[in-house]
């Protein structure tokens, strides 16, 4: 892919032909986020769902790691079990 691309087409190349498939697909990165709930929530518990993917969010520091889109911002939600607020 070319260093300036978001996307493209699959292709596999293998013993000199080259099939393409019609999945196209979207680069991402990693980014490290930090869950601040109000005073008195812990923060035991907790997971943060990004791109249909989920990321544990560290008990003691708040902590997660997400993948987001290359090319924007995401929406990351941070849920808990039903016995914590949302």
């Amino acid at each position: 892919m070319p260093p300036a691309a978001l996307s493209g087409i699959l292709q596999v190349n293998a013993g000199g032909k080259a099939w393409e498939f019609p999945a196209v697909f979207r680069l991402s990165r990693r980014i490290p986020g930090r869950f601040s709930p109000p005073a008195g929530i812990s923060l035991a518990g907790y997971s943060a769902t990004i791109l249909g993917g989920f990321a544990d969010i560290d008990p003691v520091r708040g902590t997660f790691e997400a993948e987001i889109s290359k090319d924007g911002a995401q929406l990351v939600w941070v849920f808990g079990a039903e016995n914590q607020p949302a």
